[in-house]
């Protein structure tokens, strides 16, 4: 994959062009035995960037990773039909950051039309080329981010409700977060600690062609380095990091055409680290429609989404307002 991409933002006299560049090689195998779905693979990477602001400057990264399901037929007694056992692990060599292993592990209890899920995981992230020289405001001192994660949830469906509750706990050591300079620009920075919990939840109805989904979440991101003695940051919202969001969708949908309309709300955010300026909460409602054809053994489809369509003026980042409404046409074909 080869791409261009050019900065231009007069009031801080930057006009920049960076053409990363990116080449990929993987081979994935899978077997099932028994009542497990084994799977394994193996991947390499070369990415490579010039620009006006840095030199040629390559990374390469080779991995490999291996996945089991295992189905479970529970026994008399205990209160569950089925249970299915995930566990993967990632292992990641890098060419600038070494060597890392990233497991999880999950499990889904199954009883009649209700479920029970949990997972715990570790992950890592190395910062991307633009973290690193992105001009102006790239980092070049940046350190890879590394999470542990752990979540549960409960769940319910049958042919017309579905209910889904989850809870979600991840702690993350050096996470990269992009915040404001002084002069206008923004910059990434690592965090060397931080927690992130909420929640989610989701409610769709289906009835004939109708649909209709509600969903809410939750989110407490806040900054964990030092203690509150030494940071006085500390126990604060990171920035531009919603606490509260949700939206409500509803559909109609055939075998040959459909239609949606979304409304999405979000919250309030901070753009201080002191959590005393904020930008305001915002509404937008995204609609769209669409018709599918099948002629002479292939598949069409038309369709044409309007985003903002209310035309809101809303800002998720200081200084830079997102656009207004917005339109878009598709046509596609597939086999």
């Amino acid at each position: 994959r080869r791409s261009k991409m050019r900065y231009l933002d007069p009031p801080l006299d930057v006009d920049s062009l960076h053409r990363p560049n990116t080449a990929h090689v993987g081979l994935v195998g899978s077997r099932e035995i028994g009542a497990s779905h084994v799977a394994v693979g193996f991947d390499g990477e070369r990415q490579a960037i010039t620009s006006t602001d840095v030199l040629d400057t390559d990374r390469t990264r080779g991995g490999s990773f291996i996945l089991a399901l295992h189905e479970i037929d529970m026994p008399d007694g205990i209160p569950a039909d089925t249970a299915q056992l995930d566990i993967t692990a990632r292992a990641d060599s890098y060419s600038d950051f070494g060597s890392v292993v990233s497991p999880r592990a999950g499990f889904v209890l199954r009883r009649a039309s209700a479920r029970l899920f949990a997972n715990v995981g570790r992950s890592f992230r190395a910062p991307t080329f633009n973290d690193l020289y992105w001009t102006p405001g790239g980092n070049p001192d940046l350190d890879p981010e590394r999470g542990t994660h752990r979540a549960f949830g409960v769940g319910w469906s049958d042919d017309l409700v579905s209910v889904e509750a989850s809870r979600y706990h991840t702690r993350f050591t050096n996470e990269i977060q992009w915040a404001p300079l002084g002069d206008g620009t923004w910059s990434p920075m690592n965090v060397s600690r931080s927690r992130k919990s909420g929640w989610d939840g989701r409610v769709a109805v289906r009835r004939g062609y109708w649909r209709a989904t509600l969903r809410g979440s939750r989110t407490a991101a806040v900054d964990v380095s030092d203690t509150p003695a030494t940071n006085e940051t500390y126990g604060k919202q990171l920035r531009l990091i919603p606490e509260h969001m949700a939206s409500a969708e509803v559909m109609y949908v055939t075998a040959a055409w459909g239609s949606r309309a979304q409304h999405r709300w979000v919250g309030s955010s901070f753009t201080r680290a002191d959590n005393k300026d904020s930008l305001p909460s915002y509404a937008a409602l995204d609609v769209g429609a669409w018709r599918r054809l099948r002629l002479g053994g292939m598949e069409y489809e038309a369709r044409v989404d309007v985003t903002n369509a209310l035309n809101a003026a809303y800002v998720i980042i200081p200084q830079y307002p997102m656009p207004g409404r917005s339109v878009s046409f598709t046509l596609g074909a597939s086999l």
